[in-house]
């Protein structure tokens, strides 16, 4: 009945169109740009009844704009649907094309009171033939009575949202902090005010109620914590908190500076160790330990206040170069060795900051966020990706060696964050990196992995030779022996690895030859999941709900039945090399009839690559690395990293799905079940690609990360189950979050 409607144009519908009333139509529209943000509290229960009764559980409700241009080249920006999760899944990507069958136009009273409308399209399908659209596009040109360009259309007064994440606000900051990189730039009138005798942290402690007005500071930024995004759906007043903090100090005390909301914007990008003045507008109050943050080293003592800062106090704070002369003690950094992280001389537990080269950069791969007791799906992401690093300390390993099994690198896993995005892209594969305030992970008292903090900061590229980290001489006091071993080892590692650097390029340049991007390799330590998946039905309804570019872990229980082997050489070809039979099928063949799912051929997206130049890598991580909503591929000359893998056949309870493994010890496992079907296997699941036709199993790829042998492992599994493997940072944030709510 759709194909019987006659394509129209948008400048021929909308004036014909009534008000919130639905109409069949075939209106071709093209994707140009998307926007998210949070649903407007009055609509919340709206959007939130409608989309329970179509199975979507999510604590917030999120909305998509989408700038569409018409076969006339109009640009406008339209409302989708929310129900349909089109963005969500990835069915709306930037240069797609939609058929608009089912629209309306909706109504809001703007803040002048004038009543303006947008298009609502209720239903939408693919174009079939997305290249027979030709683009054209025209400046915005407004449609009678339609909002603003710049206006969110479902919530005008709301705060546009990062689309991969919905956990962090997108705007330019309204004030741009003053960064100076000498105190002659500082206002003369200021710099006369502040005599560090007087004005210092441990003088204001004891005056500062009594203080007319606050003194002026001058401190260095010890960490900073990520940016947070805490949300209040149905509060109408602020259905949004944004905060992030810092821990700062001076010769004689440190204190925790929390920053409000629009003021949070204008904190990005301030790093360990820049130093800020505070000229005198900001709010002091008792401290509030709720969310503590801990130097690595510390120096001096905590003083018993907070400062606080809001966007009416910024016009007052000055940024200065970490190297600017103000008195104050310089940063301690707390650097270990790849050689010592392997070779457990770092307890578990400990926030070290790591100097090396990066010879692996991972797939990015978003993560559901989940309500911390509740198992409650918030509709927001992290993004994860794993790197591997080495130093000058791992050429050293790797000579001693020869041949041995035992890593030469540390695993690293990075968490993402909007204002880390430009940072982590900058991460390429034969480049150095710095990456501070990384937490030691450990694995039954063996050193398993180092993971991001919600206050790591990276340096990558030619940052990581920045003065900032030249340890400055600092004299302890004579019993401080652990700050004296603290200060040598900062300063020993650092100059060997920059002379390693400058003075080795032939074993750099061998490093640089065998590292890589992309695939979904990390390592093998612990899994832990609770997320099963044991019947079809329950298959088929996690892939349906499997988002766009996001990767989920779950257990299923079975058997093996076959494996496959493959070779892969440079130029991607797969070349089968053995087939082993390894139990029986199930003979109730009506039981799985139509429900073998997935390819028992190795995946593209599993592979990883490497290409011969630093400009090469760059557009190969955008390719294989980067998360894109762009329709297209990015061009790339890459090579891929030859090697093997293998496919499994696993039988569940009542379908058979294929999974992927390049780590071959799994091999031997299993080829010793032999039962019938209560073995446990982990496997990884990531949609690269929205599903089609209906067959929503297309676009994903699972990949076999874990047996867990009957009985032989009982003692493994318990420990895993006592043993906490969730993300520390995701841990620390949701505390943060409980504190302020």
């Amino acid at each position: 009945m759709e194909n019987d409607i006659e394509e129209t144009d948008l400048d021929l519908l909308w004036p014909n169109l009534q008000i919130d009333t639905q109409t069949n139509t075939r209106l071709v529209l093209g994707i140009a740009e998307i926007r998210s943000y949070l649903a407007a509290p009055a609509n919340t229960r709206f959007w939130n009844s409608r989309l329970q009764r179509k199975g979507i559980k999510h604590k917030y409700v999120f909305l998509h704009d989408v700038a569409v241009y018409t076969k006339s080249g109009r640009i406008v920006w339209v409302l989708l649907n929310p129900v349909k999760q089109g963005v969500r899944s990835g069915k709306i990507l930037i240069d797609s094309v939609i058929i608009a069958t089912s629209v309306s136009k909706h109504q809001i009273i703007s803040q002048d009171e004038s009543r303006l409308c947008y298009l609502y399209i209720q239903d939408w399908i693919q174009h079939s033939n997305p290249e027979s659209v030709t683009k054209i596009f025209r400046p915005f040109s407004p449609l009678e009575g339609y909002l603003p360009e710049n206006c969110l259309l479902a919530n005008p007064t709301g705060q546009q949202l990062c689309t991969w994440t919905l956990a962090a606000a997108i705007k330019p900051p309204s004030i741009h902090l003053q960064r100076h990189d000498s105190l002659r730039s500082i206002p003369g009138h200021i710099l006369r005010l502040y005599n560090p005798s007087v004005h210092n942290l441990k003088k204001l402690e004891s005056s500062w109620n009594t203080l007319a007005t606050p003194m002026p500071l001058c401190v260095r930024v010890i960490v900073k914590s990520k940016d947070r995004l805490i949300i209040r759906q149905e509060d109408g007043r602020k259905p949004i908190i944004m905060l992030t903090t810092l821990l700062v100090a001076d010769s004689t005390g440190m204190c925790k500076v929390t920053v409000w909301d629009d003021a949070v914007l204008s904190f990005n990008n301030i790093s360990e160790g820049d130093q800020i003045l505070l000229a005198g507008r900001y709010k002091v109050g008792h401290y509030n330990d709720r969310y503590l943050l801990e130097p690595k080293v510390r120096l001096v003592p905590r003083v018993s206040i907070e400062l606080k800062l809001n966007t009416s106090d910024l016009t007052d704070v000055f940024v200065l170069d970490h190297a600017v002369s103000l008195g104050l003690s310089p940063p301690v950094w707390k650097f270990e060795s790849v050689s010592s992280l392997v070779d457990n001389k770092v307890p578990s537990g400990r926030i070290i900051d790591l100097m090396g080269v990066v010879t692996y950069h991972g797939r990015w791969e978003r993560e559901a966020c989940i309500e911390p007791n509740t198992n409650t799906l918030t509709g927001q992401f992290w993004i994860r990706v794993w790197l591997k690093i080495v130093d000058h300390t791992s050429l050293r390993l790797q000579e001693s060696q020869q041949g041995s099994n035992e890593e030469n690198f540390v695993w690293v896993k990075m968490y993402v964050d909007l204002e880390k995005f430009s940072s982590a892209e900058g991460v390429v594969p034969g480049l150095p990196v710095v990456i501070t305030n990384l937490i030691c992970m450990s694995e039954r008292d063996d050193f398993s992995h180092l993971e991001f903090s919600t206050e790591t900061q990276i340096y990558p590229g030619d940052q990581a030779f920045s003065s900032r980290f030249h340890q400055a001489l600092i004299t302890p006091q004579e019993d401080d022996n652990i700050l004296k071993d603290v200060l040598t080892q900062n300063s020993q590692l650092i100059e060997e690895f920059r002379s390693s650097w400058n003075d080795h390029q032939e074993d750099w340049r061998q490093v640089y030859e065998v590292s890589s991007l992309g695939g979904n390799s990390l390592p093998h330590r612990q899994i832990r999941t609770t997320f099963s998946l044991n019947y079809k039905l329950e298959l088929l309804d996690f892939f349906q709900g499997l988002p766009y570019l996001t990767g989920a872990r779950v257990v299923t229980t079975g058997k093996p039945l076959q494996i496959k082997l493959f070779n892969i050489d440079s130029s991607a070809n797969i070349r089968e090399t053995e087939t082993e039979l390894l139990n029986e099928p199930s003979t109730d063949q009506n039981r799985f009839e139509g429900s073998n799912f997935l390819s028992d051929h190795p995946s593209l997206q599993n592979m990883e690559h490497r290409s011969n130049n630093y400009e090469a890598n760059i557009q190969a991580m955008k390719k294989y690395c980067f998360l894109n909503n762009i329709v297209g591929e990015v061009d790339a000359e890459t090579q891929k990293v030859p090697g093997q893998t293998m496919l499994v056949l696993i039988e569940s309870k009542d379908y058979r799905i294929w999974v992927e493994s390049s780590y071959l010890q799994l091999r031997s496992q299993l080829t010793q079940i032999k039962d019938e079907g209560n073995t446990k296997f982990c496997i990884d699941f990531f949609r690269f690609r929205a599903h089609e036709n209906g067959d929503f199993s297309c676009g994903v790829v699972a990949t076999l990360r874990k047996v867990y042998l009957p009985l032989a492992n009982q003692e493994e599994r318990e420990d895993e189950a006592n043993t906490s493997n969730f993300s520390t940072t995701q841990n620390n944030t949701i505390d943060f979050i409980r504190a302020f709510n």
